[in-house]
């Protein structure tokens, strides 16, 4: 895991450019996600680092394989609905917004 200043970055890069323009985002800029089914995004944020940090390709599908295999296969939501995403209409946000993560990450990671 990063150190907190840098993880704190991260978080703060992510929600500037990703909440806003979230599906689940509110006409008061707030978080539709109900309180049972967090976002997987910050849930998993410390492990979405790692696997940014520990990947190396020009190709997304080795980041996304990363990510399923780390996160997706041991999601609490999957071990609840047998699905991805929440039961009710299978969409994670992790998994949509997933290569702009990466990008935020990989610049975060690069400035130290």
């Amino acid at each position: 895991m990063k150190p907190t200043l840098a993880r704190d970055r991260i978080e703060a890069e992510l929600r500037k450019r990703i909440c806003l323009v979230c599906i689940e985002a509110q006409p008061d800029g707030s978080c539709g996600l109900p309180a049972q089914y967090p976002c997987a995004l910050f849930r998993h944020l410390d492990r979405v680092i790692s696997i940014v940090e520990n990947t190396s390709s020009d190709s997304m599908a080795a980041y996304a394989d990363q990510m399923r295999a780390v996160i997706c296969s041991n999601c609490r939501l999957d071990q609840v609905s047998g699905d991805c995403g929440r039961p009710d209409d299978q969409v994670c946000p992790l998994d949509i917004y997933f290569p702009l993560v990466v990008e935020v990450v990989e610049k975060e990671l690069a400035t130290g």
